[in-house]
């Protein structure tokens, strides 16, 4: 419930939910992806659409380092949620470019 689907090679945009429960409990935080090797579900795909081909999914997880969801002195949860979430847009940004590899 904190992404989106995206179009093409757009980049990710998340919403801070996550962060600020992570945050705020002190709970480990994980990002689960979904890969898919043809558009379903896509904004532009028809509601009723059937591939014409078995599709190949790939799920992936990314645990959020601890240090990157500790609470800095100097910040409010808010903000703290926003820098988490765009330390994790980053990262998976860079995965996806390659540049991590």
């Amino acid at each position: 419930p904190q992404g989106t689907r995206t179009k093409g090679n757009q980049l990710l945009h998340l919403k801070r939910g996550a962060s600020m429960v992570a945050l705020k409990s002190g709970a480990p935080m994980y990002f689960g992806r979904i890969t898919h090797s043809e558009e379903i579900l896509g904004k532009d795909t028809p509601m009723l659409y059937v591939p014409k081909e078995r599709i190949r999914a790939q799920i992936s997880f990314l645990r959020i380092p601890p240090e990157i969801l500790a609470l800095n002195t100097d910040e409010t949860p808010w903000i703290a949620s926003r820098r988490v979430t765009r330390w994790l847009e980053m990262s998976l940004n860079l995965e996806e470019s390659g540049a991590l590899d």
